[in-house]
């Protein structure tokens, strides 16, 4: 999403919706998220990490986003995700929502995934994004400009391929396409969502997962990196760390932190993230999920 100050208030200046969906876990990793993706969540980063679940699961995420930005309203963003098993893969549906006050950007999606073998996962993904801003209301007149929406359909598509086994873990290519369409979302025409491609190389064994990513969109380049460590045990503590910064003359980055925590069947997921690509101080992220 970018937001510009325009008449003393904030504005839209498009609806880039590049917030909506993202989980606490993934965050907590730097985003690097496209082969490690086996949660409700892979719905918004990669549908073939949908068939990577066991069983049924609900995860719910809550932020508040840019809590320092001293400029306009909170920001707050929130997702909801189902996945469960359907004809041998398996089926997820989300519902987002992010809001600025007079702003607002709301998703849903549907995805499917399944195994091809031993090695290979494909998936597929539909999402319908709409955004809306109030018109702005001159306080010396009091006159007050048309609402403006826009709505588009994205088409998404991932695979995960499993390369190597070593030591005791694997080594995992992943792709993901998100808005492969660069679907049309601006009121007057002329404004497509940019299409997000990702190649990701990841390892995983019983205490670490690692994962590197490299993703293009709307004509930026950007690298992600992220891992976990695994303490197990009872309650499957796990310590996340991440990073991820772009390339070029605007070069800019961010770091990330986090853990999960599994009590029963309640999974407990905290990210802590922090841009320098935007004087807002560091925000957090939280979710709940349930594996039924």
């Amino acid at each position: 999403m970018t937001l510009l100050l325009s008449a003393g208030r904030l504005a839209p200046a498009g609806a880039a919706f590049e917030a909506l969906g993202q989980s606490s876990r993934a965050n907590a990793m730097g985003e690097a998220f496209v082969t490690q993706a086996n949660d409700a969540s892979a719905l918004w980063y990669n549908p073939a990490g949908l068939a990577n679940i066991q069983g049924r699961q609900a995860l719910v995420d809550y932020a508040s986003l840019f809590p320092n930005l001293d400029v306009g309203p909170d920001i707050n963003s929130w997702a909801v995700n189902y996945a469960q098993g359907l004809a041998g893969g398996h089926l997820g549906i989300g519902v987002a929502g992010l809001g600025a006050g007079f702003y607002a950007e709301n998703g849903a999606v549907l995805g499917y995934g399944r195994a091809a073998g031993k090695r290979l996962r494909f998936g597929l993904g539909l999402r319908l994004l709409r955004w809306s801003a109030d018109g702005y209301r001159d306080p010396a007149t009091g006159l007050r400009d048309e609402d403006h929406t826009g709505t588009g359909v994205g088409v998404d598509a991932g695979g995960q391929c499993k390369l190597l086994h070593w030591q005791q873990g694997v080594f995992t290519l992943g792709f993901s396409g998100q808005n492969l369409n660069q679907p049309e979302v601006s009121a007057g025409g002329g404004t497509g969502i940019p299409r997000r491609l990702s190649l990701g190389l990841g390892y995983e064994d019983q205490r670490y997962g690692a994962e590197i990513d490299l993703e293009f969109a709307g004509g930026v380049r950007r690298v992600r990196a992220g891992g976990e460590y695994k303490f197990g045990g009872r309650h499957d503590l796990r310590l996340r760390g991440g990073a991820s910064g772009m390339a070029g003359d605007d070069a800019a980055g961010a770091l990330d932190s986090g853990f999960g925590l599994r009590l029963g069947r309640i999974v407990i997921n905290y990210a802590y993230h922090y841009s320098a690509e935007i004087a807002a101080g560091g925000q957090q992220r939280l979710s709940l999920g349930y594996q039924f």
